[in-house]
């Protein structure tokens, strides 16, 4: 076991639905396909009844609705496989009972292959720990072009993912857990519970950050989601630097370079920005 280390448009809150929960795991791969299928679809179900008010998620439905749970999972990643994390089963028993995603979570995790969001030694390690992830479905335009990604995304307790960009919109689904989260360097902390979610659209800046329990989310991103991946950090005299970092292909982040943020990086950070995908 891994040893746990302490340490917008803002999502619209969801209703809870609560179904009981299922019993068993399967160790076939017919039965990995037939629990992420399952996965899936209640994933599917749940946020197709808030598309109606927010139709941002239609991408996100569009995609998952193309997912073949049979086929092709893999995202690159498998360089960095390890044992499930030692937060995992307290965020399993933190997942509120008779919900249908919720049972449907809990069958397919035991199947699931774990591994480090972020491996590089430029990375603070307590950081590295506290972040991991498990592949649900890779959606794939063509033979080197992937069109979503989805999985679990676990962050440990008293973990600070800081402030950071990317080109890929992305979807948080709380599982378990309560996450804060940020949208822009001037945005206002806001709670992400169980059943609510929440979309970054291109180039947001957000920042997240779990208290004293760990917080199990479902992640869904589109388009690049190997791009660069921009880290914000404040200098002593109130300028802002950030730092690129790019995925490789043997399972490494790799930091390929660092500007001063200029006026214009500066108001696209800002949480009023309405730009990007």
């Amino acid at each position: 076991m891994v040893d746990e280390i302490p340490g917008v448009e803002a999502g619209e809150s969801a209703s809870s639905r609560r179904p009981g929960r299922a019993s068993g795991v399967q160790s076939s791969e017919t039965g990995r396909s037939e629990a992420i299928g399952a996965c899936i679809e209640a994933l599917v179900e749940e946020l197709g009844a808030f598309a109606s008010e927010d139709r941002a998620l239609e991408r996100f439905l569009c995609e998952l609705r193309k997912v073949d749970p049979g086929r092709d999972r893999r995202d690159g990643w498998e360089q960095a496989k390890r044992p499930a994390p030692g937060s995992l089963d307290r965020a399993l028993s933190d997942i509120p009972p008779e919900w249908k995603l919720g049972d449907a979570v809990s069958s397919v995790l035991p199947l699931l292959d774990w591994h480090l969001v972020f491996n590089s030694e430029e990375i603070d390690p307590h950081l590295q720990t506290n972040l991991t992830m498990a592949s649900l479905a890779v959606q794939r335009d063509g033979l080197d072009s992937q069109s979503l990604f989805a999985g679990l995304f676990l962050l440990a307790p008293h973990t600070s993912y800081p402030l950071h960009s990317h080109t890929a919109p992305e979807v948080y689904y709380c599982v378990s857990g309560r996450l804060t989260l940020q949208h822009g360097i001037d945005g206002k902390p806001f709670p992400l519970l169980p059943a609510e979610y929440s979309i970054t659209p291109s180039e947001r800046l957000h920042a997240l950050r779990t208290d004293d329990g760990p917080v199990l989310l479902i992640y869904i991103w589109l388009q690049g989601a190997k791009s660069e991946n921009w880290w914000w950090a404040q200098e002593p005299d109130g300028s802002w630097k950030r730092s690129a970092w790019q995925w490789q292909s043997d399972g490494r982040w790799v930091r390929i370079g660092c500007e001063v943020v200029d006026a214009d990086t500066m108001r696209k950070g800002s949480s009023q920005y309405r730009g990007g995908g």
